[in-house]
């Protein structure tokens, strides 16, 4: 729906003064609505706008107050009304407020209104009007929920003074005036906040670090080639969902996300051990945070893999010269130093365990060292590029 000469646009009042309770809603002049829809446009582009934005939209009904949330508690709000959101989703109203399900449940288009969802005495008894929203002065208001991709769903809230009474019928059609406008910029602002963390993602590629970007309950938005490489061990799934090859790392993983997802996480480092020929490594999981990309956002954690040995493990046959130690005896020591552990390495080489621990020890009496750390932090400090002995200086 656009502005058209013919369509009437109602605000609180001439030059922004707030209407006298009972008087009649002023049209807004044409122009003036025009501009709210143009600097819509612009918060879709630049989410530092939107405050400023839903305050507008809040002061055209004569509100005190707009908001863009989602329903795991992400949201962004007008100035004035940031710290009741903010006190509102923290104390854990958010998850008592019954409105949103039954908005949503209705399938209505547009904005809703209380009383088109509730009737007067059950508004009495609702506990988050009743005891939240109705003691602060609160409780009418007009809603709707917007649709984005990735199975997300955006809902605006315009909340008004409960002396002002509930929201007239010219306001609500001045609001679903403005509907398709603010549907559209959400639209953009997703599809640009999705832009920003993919570019943040293939940033990484360039500079050699394996990441993906993560949507919630671990889903995969996108992972650079260097993650993908990370597949079978220690990743042993990527494509729809991100899944660990160590149970135990997988399990710190989901608890990770879901603190994230919860609103109070703030990331983790876990521990992957090493698998098969594949060295240790350490992910490195951390929120998505920023402002409107909180609510537009689809993803909800970035993830980063780096190795647990920084610099490359010297050569088996290396380690022979080095250390005059036998050839399996040196691909146990390389193994152990790249971040394997006795049994992968058994497995891998096809022995007994009792076998590898024998060449370990082995090993470790020909460089005059005691114990397995000491080993590998004495591997890890020499650069793979020393010479061989009896080589040429």
């Amino acid at each position: 729906m656009g502005f058209s000469a013919r369509a009437p646009i109602v605000t609180c009042g001439l030059a922004g003064r707030p209407a006298a309770l009972g008087a009649m809603p002023v049209v807004m002049l044409r122009e003036e609505a025009v501009a709210l829809v143009g600097r819509i446009y612009e918060a879709a582009a630049i989410p530092e706008f939107w405050p400023g934005v839903l305050g507008s939209i809040s002061r055209s009904i004569d509100g005190v107050g707009a908001c863009l949330f989602t329903p795991d508690g992400r949201w962004i709000a007008s100035e004035a009304f940031a710290e009741e959101v903010d006190l509102f989703i923290s104390r854990g109203w958010l998850e008592r407020d019954t409105f949103n399900a039954r908005l949503e449940a209705s399938g209505r288009g547009g904005f809703v209104c209380d009383l088109d969802l509730f009737r007067r005495e059950e508004i009495d008894r609702e506990p988050v009007y009743a005891d939240w929203l109705h003691p602060r002065g609160l409780g009418w208001g007009a809603s709707s929920l917007m649709r984005l991709p990735h199975e997300r769903t955006v809902f605006i809230n315009v909340e008004r003074r409960r002396g002002r009474g509930p929201v007239e019928t010219p306001f609500v059609r001045h609001l679903n005036q403005l509907h398709p406008h603010i549907a559209r910029a959400a639209m953009i602002s997703s599809h640009l906040a999705l832009e920003r963390t993919q570019a943040a993602s293939s940033a990484l590629q360039m500079v050699g670090v394996p990441a993906a970007l993560l949507r919630p309950g671990g889903r995969v938005e996108h992972a650079n080639g260097l993650f993908l490489q990370l597949q079978p061990q220690p990743v042993r799934e990527c494509s729809a969902e991100l899944v660990l090859a160590n149970a135990r790392a997988q399990a710190e993983l989901a608890l990770t996300l879901a603190e994230i997802e919860g609103g109070h996480g703030l990331g983790r480092a876990i521990a992957l051990p090493a698998q098969g020929e594949r060295g240790a490594y350490v992910l490195h999981v951390m929120p998505v945070r920023g402002a409107a990309r909180d609510v537009f956002s689809a993803c909800t954690a970035m993830v980063l893999a780096t190795p647990v040995v920084a610099r490359p493990v010297l050569p088996a046959d290396l380690l022979v010269s080095l250390f005059d130690l036998t050839p399996a005896e040196a691909r146990v020591a390389h193994k152990i130093a790249a971040g394997a552990t006795v049994e992968t390495i058994a497995e891998t080489l096809g022995v007994s365990r009792e076998t590898v621990r024998s060449q370990l020890k082995a090993a470790l009496a020909k460089v005059g060292l005691t114990r397995q750390a000491e080993l590998v932090g004495l591997l890890a400090s020499i650069p793979a590029g020393h010479p061989r002995m009896g080589d040429a200086q």
